[in-house]
């Protein structure tokens, strides 16, 4: 009976010390909220974790992508033929415009995401930036992702030059604001989280979401876009993870 006993306890043992390790291996502040629960804003208010949904936008990406693709290899074809003929006058491209009111109008009733001015007392960081976009594989294993995560073509971020911080630029994590004159003044609030090796200086590669708020045709067809106001920005609160990714990531 003694030795059955015995047995018993040092199989509880090691179940206790078993349970102890997994615990000890689960990742720290496993909850959002309880993980930031002491951390204020920049105006000392506690930041409140919300779920809150991505952009709608980035749902439209394949046919958004489709259009400006194939507006990219009509104008191709078009140009060849223009040189074969020899007869400009032939040509007849493909318009867009109702397509682009269209997706405008599928947009209606969507959350809006920009402002019509940066931040009070926000610190310009650029007068003139450009904007381009990328998505799908681009957008796996960020520089300054938590090995898990993932942005995606409904995410409001974006990869810079390596370099550009040490010259003054955003770092990797950090949030910036941009804002477009020429789309209706909108300004966009995202997160740095890559580096991209061939972004010049004063240029940020979006995802497709952010890239359409702040294009004046509410698309794609843009490609690149120039002259947009960057400024430095704090976290926002509430912070919405669908949007920004994890509230903390690796630098």
């Amino acid at each position: 009976m003694q030795l059955r006993l015995t047995f018993v306890a040092v199989v509880a043992a090691f179940a206790l010390a078993s349970l102890s390790q997994a615990e000890e291996a689960k990742p720290e502040a496993t909850d959002l909220v309880s993980a930031v629960k002491n951390e204020v804003d920049e105006f000392g208010n506690v930041f409140s974790i919300i779920n809150d949904g991505a952009d709608e936008d980035g749902d439209e990406e394949d046919e958004a992508e489709k259009n400006y693709v194939e507006k990219k290899v009509h104008n191709k074809q078009s140009e060849t033929a223009e040189e074969q003929n020899a007869q400009p006058e032939s040509r007849s491209p493909k318009k867009h415009h109702k397509k682009n009111h269209h997706r405008a109008g599928k947009r209606k009733g969507k959350k809006h995401y920009t402002t019509a001015a940066p931040d009070t007392g926000a610190k310009r960081l650029s007068s003139s930036v450009q904007i381009t976009w990328y998505s799908k594989n681009d957008l796996k294993n960020p520089a300054c992702g938590n090995g898990s995560w993932n942005p995606t073509p409904s995410s409001h971020i974006g990869a810079v030059m390596a370099t550009w911080h040490s010259s003054g630029g955003p770092k990797c994590g950090e949030f910036v604001q941009l804002c477009n004159k020429n789309s209706g003044n909108k300004c966009l609030k995202v997160r740095v989280v890559d580096y991209c090796a061939g972004c010049p200086t004063d240029a940020i590669d979006l995802t497709k979401s952010a890239f359409k708020k702040l294009s004046p045709s509410g698309g794609l067809d843009e490609g690149r876009i120039h002259g947009l106001q960057m400024y430095y920005s704090g976290k926002p609160n509430p912070f919405n993870t669908d949007l920004f990714g994890p509230f903390r990531l690796h630098k």
